[in-house]
């Protein structure tokens, strides 16, 4: 008896042929053997012809024909390119083989990222894909891999003393990869991670030089503990805690491009910073210094500034019968609050607690004022200090610093 087995691989989001070609080839070849065959058993295996346009394999085979676990998609290593809504889990699952295995043959780990039109490799049973190199043996390779030696043989048509060719693909049914082949797996990834964290460490060199580079254009504008450190974010700000009426400085040149005063005691004066200056610098940079003594304000708008003038003193506090300063605005004590519009404030570098001191006067401390700060929640208590540093950058030209060792 004449058993006929077709068989045809191809891609069909890339076939040439359209399902009614298909068909039409199909048709054709059960009428060739009809009209010439007595043979109803032959008619009856042409007729099991399966075309199935969603497939990459079109194959038939009779009813009566047995097929060994080795033959099974013997020389088939399929090129699979990845769809619309694909996963690994989902591809190794619809071939009927292990995740694993999908990855090992495409050095990929399992949190790897596929996209759409991706090509995989997909083996036709469990294993591992391996490559024959120089010097390589049958039965080293075998060990290696956990696999049996025979059936590397008959799967890939070996010649029955196992001698290998450098070059040619081999698959290991039932193989595991070795761990240092893993790693080696993980590679790509592992040179993704390597750019990345590359490109992280260029930032963060680029952001030290450019600390370094605002320290020296700016000086610290007054003496005192920081109190708050790393606020506000978004412009950066940190509150400087000392006596009320205590000099404040400019940062650097500039132009006094806004000047607010009141005699509000509301906490929302001057939306929160009361008495406040604001000066423009040569960098393009305005520095603003807030909670302002009432009647201490000594530059005007539009006017030139130098870097060390005194401009205004330190306000925020609580007048006689405990009531809320003139300008205070939303303070919970004397202090500057400082920062930095379209620039770095180098000074959020500083740790919460630490002894400031100004190069432009002698100025006295008020070791006491380490709870002065903007009273909003969270203030006061450190948890506004970001803690991505932990020493000031650059040369520490605009202050000098010490660690805050309380009351002595």
């Amino acid at each position: 008896m004449f058993i006929f087995s077709f068989q045809v691989v191809f891609a069909s989001s890339d076939s040439i042929f359209s399902a009614s070609s298909l068909d039409w080839v199909r048709s054709q070849i059960i009428g060739a053997f009809s009209d010439n065959s007595k043979d109803t058993q032959t008619t009856t295996d042409i007729q099991n012809l399966m075309v199935s346009q969603d497939s990459y394999l079109i194959k038939t085979s009779s009813p009566n024909t047995e097929i060994s676990p080795t033959d099974q998609r013997k020389e088939l290593v399929i090129e699979y390119k990845v769809r619309e809504g694909d996963n690994l889990t989902k591809i190794a699952r619809d071939f009927g083989i292990s995740l694993n295995t999908l990855l090992w043959a495409n050095n990929l780990e399992s949190v790897s990222i596929i996209k759409v039109g991706q090509e995989l490799r997909v083996l036709p049973i469990d294993g591992v894909l391996y490559t024959v190199k120089r010097g390589d043996t049958l039965i080293a390779i075998s060990q290696k891999y956990k696999t049996n030696q025979e059936q590397v043989i008959d799967f890939n048509d070996l010649l029955a003393d196992g001698s290998l060719k450098e070059g040619v693909e081999l698959i290991l049914p039932g193989g595991i990869m070795a761990f240092s082949e893993t790693i080696a797996a993980k590679k790509p990834i592992t040179q993704a991670r390597a750019t990345v964290n590359k490109t992280v460490s260029a930032v963060k060199r680029a952001t030290k030089l450019a600390f370094e580079a605002a320290e020296k254009f700016f000086i610290i504008p007054v003496s005192g503990i920081i109190t708050q450190g790393k606020h506000n974010y978004t412009p950066p700000a940190i509150d400087i805690g000392n006596s009320c009426g205590t000099s404040i400085f400019a940062a650097a040149d500039g132009v006094a491009t806004s000047i607010f005063e009141t005699n509000s005691r509301s906490r929302y004066a001057g939306g929160g910073y009361g008495n406040n200056i604001r000066i423009q610098h040569s960098d393009g940079s305005i520095s603003l210094y807030a909670h302002l003594l009432a009647g201490s304000l000594s530059v005007n708008e539009g006017e030139t500034v130098k870097q060390g003038q005194k401009i205004a003193e330190i306000g925020g506090g609580w007048a006689k019968g405990g009531v809320r300063m003139a300008g205070a605005g939303r303070s919970s004590g004397c202090h500057l609050h400082f920062e930095v519009r379209n620039g770095i404030n180098p000074y959020t570098a500083y740790r919460r607690g630490t002894v400031v001191k100004t190069p432009a006067a002698n100025l006295a401390i008020d070791e006491s004022a380490t709870g002065a700060g903007d009273s909003s929640d969270g203030d006061n208590n450190g948890t506004g200090f970001s803690g991505v540093v932990s020493e000031p950058f650059g040369s520490n030209k605009g202050a000098i610093s010490e660690p805050y060792k309380g009351n002595q």
